[in-house]
């Protein structure tokens, strides 16, 4: 089949806002046929994406055309056809001189019009040459299409345009007057990266600081607010911004820095001078004194954080001293980075008129000695990272073969052995050798492989469309990649070994065929992160596929034998370390008690562990008993009758029994007298023997009535009680028997205590949080019930 996509060659010039330009200029032409390629020949479309800042700029630009051209023309000889076309600051500044000397560009347009390019494009294949360098009522961004895929790090532009007017800049004239994106535009197009696979995410503007969007409601945010939304997104790993004016560095910003731990301790904050007089000069309204202030500022929010910045030297009336105020804020500053350059005018920019100009050859000299001086600074700071382990964000294979580079979070450009497929993923290194331009260093992370002898279980082990491994790598900071029946492991030494066992937990589940989901990954992401922090493996054992080797842990676990399974031959098996106690204890001991918040199984698993009991023959009968009250509520009060009154306080242990048996059978069991549920109440009186017995919530019985139903133990009788002391429903006054209990029995060592906290919750994540929040702890606590004192207490 024949490939009618066009080929769109692009070549970019100049700052980020330049490569975030270009990469929507080809997702404006995608839905038009047009796919990007590295290189011109045989192209269907060549655009250059110009900077008007560096010297000779246009010039530059011709030459690229006059190289480019015979491009066109051999296309053309074999009956084809090429657009080419110039855009940027250099064909907003130059759009009709391009046309007049350049007979072989189709089209000029500037950077607030490419989103017009289809209709541009429309006109050029009529054989219309097209000039568009409008400033546009409309905003390009409210027409450009969603984004295409930019890689682990991505560009997202969100201011554009400058009101500063240095004396020698083109940028207001080119770009147009300060532009800042409305807040929601901006983060739903970053989630919209995210979703592309963006780690990271650099905020663009040419001048980014000054951005002033508007919220949703009305309310105007600077950047350091916007920072803070864009680093609560989900999926985003580290943020960067550029470029800055130090006129609009402000408290939030600085606040940012020290607040935001995904911003990069990285600052590009162009001083230009060190001179207040050529500063002035330059209108760059501040001073060299105030630059040191915010410099300073910036450093006590987030003492790590290193600076570059761009310098120009041979600015028109430019002394020797001005020269070396320059040279003394370079070295009272240190920058591990900077760009330089020798000034050269720009046509229409005030500085181009003015007069006693510096001579070449000391332009030459002066910037051949700052630079020294900030290769000098660079160089010493990338020594000072040699040893040290950062994370890096591998974004394209190196010159080598078997390397991957990036950039730390200083910016230091970085070069690691590294496997291809961490590609895009950032990855723990340690530096061993540092030069002027770059760092080298090794991996820190793991990596292993593992491999299953049973195909066609790998999907279950997988997930539907791999979200098991999704979820995996959400949990822990690794990378999941397949082949065939062999799983890869990336990432933290740690996490790689815990990634390994849950693999393998769930897949000894799935070999004794019980059902693999996001609960049964949460359950093993549980046991073994308390696991590590009681003992921190000191190196990965190998992975065994067959279940005779399997870890002695996950076999208990999941053992059949060992396991409590449901009429349905589901297996019931604890999902986090205290249950796995909880469960450990009421096998072992009479009596225990379950302690701890809704949601963390305390009622089901003892359920459970009685009908299991119950199958086994290990007891008689089965009792289960609540307190009849809840929020407040009085029996006397509720309508029906008493079996009506009692039974929705009773119906979370019908519901658990469901789980573990046929429902047709409960009733059965009921009648004749092998399973009770009833009210705390009918428990007066009795003796219970040979049963295994739950009273459920009782923080909600009173003392006495605690004293009354663990009095009512005979022989052979195992009794689970459970509760949760923050959520007290008794009368204000009345004491709560499950307190006095927790207090007066704590050291009784044949009646365990099991405590159960918000990482024990099994239900939906949002119970988690709710349950870890502070205002519901604050509210618990005031709802308590008074304290007891001594005197108060009941001997049981």
């Amino acid at each position: 089949m024949t490939n009618t996509k066009k080929k769109l060659y692009i070549k970019t010039w100049g700052c980020q806002m330049n490569v975030y330009d270009s990469s929507r200029m080809a997702d404006i032409l995608r839905p038009l046929g047009y796919a990007q390629v590295d290189e011109p020949e045989d192209a269907d479309m060549m655009i250059l994406n110009t900077c008007h800042i560096r010297e000779k700029a246009t010039d530059k630009v011709f030459s690229e055309i006059g190289r480019l051209k015979k491009h066109k023309d051999a296309k053309e000889a074999k009956g084809g056809k090429m657009l080419m076309a110039v855009a940027g600051c250099v064909a907003q500044a130059e759009g009709d001189f391009i046309l007049q000397r350049a007979p072989v560009i189709d089209m000029v347009f500037g950077p607030q019009t490419y989103h017009e390019l289809p209709e541009m494009v429309l006109k050029a294949n009529g054989n219309e040459r097209v000039v568009n360098t409008e400033f546009p009522s409309i905003t390009k961004f409210d027409s450009l299409p969603n984004e295409q895929e930019q890689g682990a790090a991505a560009f997202l532009s969100i201011q554009e345009g400058c009101d500063k007017f240095c004396t020698f800049c083109v940028v207001p004239y080119t770009r147009g007057a300060e532009y800042s994106r409305p807040v929601d535009k901006i983060v739903d197009e970053a989630k919209r990266l995210v979703d592309n696979g963006a780690k990271e995410i650099t905020l663009l503007g040419q001048n980014v600081n000054a951005f002033h969007g508007e919220n949703t409601d009305g309310k105007v945010w600077g950047l350091g607010r916007l920072i803070e939304a864009v680093a609560e997104i989900e999926g985003v790993q580290q943020i960067r911004y550029t470029t800055s004016h130090p006129r609009d560095v402000d408290d939030k910003l600085i606040a940012a820095h020290r607040d935001v731990e995904k911003l990069a301790p990285f600052l590009h904050l162009p001083v230009q001078s060190g001179s207040d007089k050529i500063l002035k000069a330059m209108n760059r309204k501040h001073t060299a004194e105030r630059f040191h202030e915010i410099i300073a500022d910036l450093r006590a929010a987030r003492p790590d954080l290193v600076f570059s910045s761009d310098f120009i030297v041979g600015f028109p009336g430019e002394t020797d001293q001005d020269h070396e105020d320059t040279m003394e804020l370079i070295r009272k500053v240190g920058f591990a980075s900077a760009y330089s350059f020798k000034y050269s005018a720009r046509p229409g920019t005030p500085a181009a008129n003015m007069s006693n100009l510096v001579r070449e050859d000391v332009k030459s000299a002066r910037l051949t000695e700052l630079q020294e001086l900030v290769a000098e600074q660079y160089l010493a700071f990338n020594k000072q990272s040699v040893g040290k382990v950062m994370p890096v964000l591998f974004e394209r294979k190196g010159r080598h073969e078997g390397q991957l580079q990036g950039r730390t979070p200083f910016y230091q450009a970085i070069n690691v052995p590294a496997n291809e497929r961490l590609l895009g993923e950032f990855v723990n290194v340690k530096i061993t050798q540092a030069t002027a331009n770059a760092l080298v260093a090794n991996s820190t992370d793991k990596s292993i492989s593992l491999s299953f002898d049973n195909n066609s279980l790998l999907p279950y082990l997988f997930g539907e469309h791999n979200g098991h491994l999704h979820h995996i790598e959400s949990l822990l900071s690794v990378t999941i990649a397949t082949r065939g029946n062999q799983v890869d492991i990336f990432g933290a030494a740690n996490d790689v070994f815990m990634a390994q066992e849950i693999l393998s937990t769930l897949w000894e589940k799935i070999r004794l065929k019980q059902d693999v989901t996001i609960s049964e990954i949460d359950a093993a992401y549980r046991f073994l992160k308390e696991e590590t922090k009681m003992n921190k493996p000191k190196s990965t054992p190998p992975h065994k596929s067959n279940s005779d080797k399997a870890d002695k842990k996950t076999k208990a676990v999941y053992d059949e034998k060992s396991g409590i399974k449901t009429y349905k031959n589901k297996l019931i098996s604890p999902r986090s370390p205290n249950q796995a106690r909880y469960i450990e204890a009421i096998r072992n001991n009479d009596m225990v008690f379950g302690v701890g918040p809704a949601g963390t199984g305390k009622t089901f698993l003892a359920v459970a562990t009685a009908v299991h009991m119950y199958q086994e023959g290990m007891i008689e009968r089965m009792v289960f008993c609540r307190p009849a009250v809840e929020a407040g509520e009085n029996l006397g009060f509720l309508p029906g009758d008493m079996l009506e009154k009692i039974d929705p306080y009773l119906r979370p242990i019908y519901d658990a029994l469901h789980d573990m048996m046929p429902p047709e059978e409960i009733p059965k069991k009921i009648e004749k007298g092998d399973i009770e549920i009833a009210p705390l109440a009918f428990m007066r009186g009795r003796t219970l023997k040979n049963a295994f017995v739950v009273l459920d919530e009782a923080q909600n019985t009173t003392a006495m009535q605690m004293k009354m139903f663990l009095t009512r133990m005979g022989e052979g009788t195992r009794m689970v009680i459970t509760g949760d002391p923050s959520q007290i429903d008794l009368p204000p006054g009345a004491r709560s028997g499950l307190k006095e209990a927790m207090s007066i029995l704590r050291d009784v060592s044949d009646i365990p205590f099991v405590h159960f906290d918000a990482k024990d919750v099994v239900r939906h994540k949002l119970v988690t949080k709710i349950i870890e929040s502070e205002k519901m702890i604050m509210l618990s606590k005031a709802e308590a019930a008074p304290t007891i004192t001594n005197k108060q207490k009941i001997i049981l």
